[in-house]
């Protein structure tokens, strides 16, 4: 797995910082990703990484993407 740009790591906590118990990570990683004009192949790249990593961790999807954001992978 490549290291994540300095915007992907931005992108991520934006949207870690907005996911609630009604909002799912992935609608607010889409959200934040629409909102700087990014297509869906970034975020199915993205989404794709994070994913990987939690399966091989045994973690949740959003574990996996604090753990990628604060270089934990």
């Amino acid at each position: 797995m490549a290291p994540l740009s300095q915007e992907d790591k931005d992108i991520i906590e934006e949207a870690l910082s907005q996911t609630r118990k009604t909002l799912a990570f992935e609608q607010t990683l889409g959200k934040a990703m629409r909102k700087r004009e990014m297509d869906f192949d970034a975020y199915v790249r993205l989404m794709s990484e994070i994913r990987d990593l939690a399966r091989k961790q045994k973690i949740s999807v959003e574990e996996a993407a604090e753990s990628l954001v604060k270089g934990l992978q």
